[in-house]
C-alpha cells in the first residue's frame, strides 16, 4: 500500500486540526465578510464537526484519561472538573505523523462557569488572548516561549470543551530534523512492534518514535538514514516475498500470506524515514 493511501484515513483526521491551528496563526483580527446570523450558523456547524471528529477517533482515545504531563511541562493550566473522553497527541509534520507536537482533547461534563474560570486561569497564567475569536465558541490564547508559541484553541459545545494545543517550538524543531532521538542504533532489541513482526523490521538510521495508528498499523521514525539504507531495505523486503506495488503515486511494498495482508510504505523527508506497516486479516 503506498504511503498516500496508508495515511488517507489518519490526516483526515487532523485536517481540522491544521484549519484551527492556521487561524491560531493570525495575529489580527480578520475583516467581517458574513452577518451575524451566518457567522453563528457557521461557527455552530464548525463546532459540530470538531467533536463529531474526534470522538470518532477511536484509535487515539482514551477513555478517563489523564492530564497529559507534556501539558503540564508547557506551562499548560489543567482543566478542572470534567471527565477526559477523547485525547490524542499525534498530528501531521512535513508529511510525517508524529506525536508529542499537538495535543487533541475533548473534556466531557464542563459547566459555562467551568469554562470561563479555565479563561481566566489562562489568562492568569500570561497566555494571550487573541483577536478575532468567537467567545465559547473558537477561542485562540497563545505564549512566546523559547523557539516558539504555546497555542491553544477551545471550543465549548453543551457540556463538552474541546481544546487542542501546539507547541510551536517543538514543532520547529521536527520540520528541522532537530527532534531528539529515543536512542541510537536503529530500533533497539524489540522495539518494532509485535503485531507487525511479520514484517522485516527496518534496522539503520537513529530510532526516533513509534505510533500505534489503529489496528495493527503502525507509524515508525527513524533519523540519519541515508539512501543506501533504504536500497538495503527495499532489498530486505524483496528477499522476503514482499512485491513492489505498480501504479500507485509513490513507493509501497504488499504481500499475501495465507490469511493475512502485509503492507509497507515509505516517508523520506531529508534523513527522516518513516517507514508505515500495517497487517490485516484477509
Amino acid at each position: 500500500m503506498n504511503n498516500k493511501k496508508l495515511l488517507t484515513g489518519f490526516v483526515f483526521g487532523f485536517c481540522m486540526v491544521a484549519l484551527l491551528l492556521s487561524l491560531s496563526g493570525c495575529s489580527k483580527a480578520q475583516p467581517a465578510v458574513t452577518t451575524e446570523a451566518k457567522e453563528a450558523k457557521e461557527t455552530k456547524e464548525t463546532k459540530a464537526e470538531i467533536v463529531t471528529e474526534l470522538t470518532s477517533t477511536e484509535a487515539v482515545s482514551l477513555a478517563n484519561a489523564q492530564w497529559p504531563n507534556d501539558l503540564t511541562s508547557w506551562g499548560v493550566p489543567e482543566v478542572v472538573g470534567g471527565i477526559v473522553t477523547v485525547l490524542s497527541d499525534q498530528s501531521e509534520v512535513n508529511g510525517l505523523m508524529v506525536k508529542g507536537v499537538t495535543y487533541t482533547m475533548n473534556i466531557s461534563g464542563i459547566k459555562q462557569e467551568d469554562y470561563l474560570a479555565y479563561t481566566e486561569q489562562l489568562k492568569n497564567d500570561k497566555f494571550m488572548y487573541q483577536e478575532g475569536s468567537l467567545p465559547m465558541a473558537l477561542e485562540y490564547y497563545y505564549k512566546e516561549i523559547d523557539g516558539g508559541t504555546i497555542k491553544i484553541t477551545l471550543s465549548y459545545s453543551g457540556d463538552t470543551l474541546t481544546l487542542i494545543i501546539n507547541n510551536g517550538a517543538l514543532e520547529a524543531a521536527r520540520e528541522s530534523g532537530e527532534a531528539q532521538a529515543s536512542h541510537s542504533g536503529g530500533m533497539d532489541n524489540g522495539a518494532w512492534p509485535e503485531a507487525i513482526k511479520g514484517i522485516p523490521a527496518f534496522d539503520k538510521g537513529v530510532h526516533l518514535e513509534t505510533l500505534p495508528m489503529g489496528g495493527n498499523m503502525y507509524a515508525i521514525t527513524f533519523q540519519e538514514v541515508s539512501e543506501e539504507d533504504l536500497k538495503a531495505y527495499r532489498k530486505q523486503l524483496l528477499d522476503n516475498g514482499f512485491s513492489l506495488q505498480p501504479d500507485v503515486d509513490n513507493e509501497g511494498y504488499s504481500k499475501i500470506e495465507k490469511d493475512k495482508a502485509y503492507s509497507v510504505g515509505f516517508i523520506l523527508d531529508g534523513k527522516t524515514l518513516q517507514v508505515i506497516c500495517a497487517i490485516g486479516d484477509m
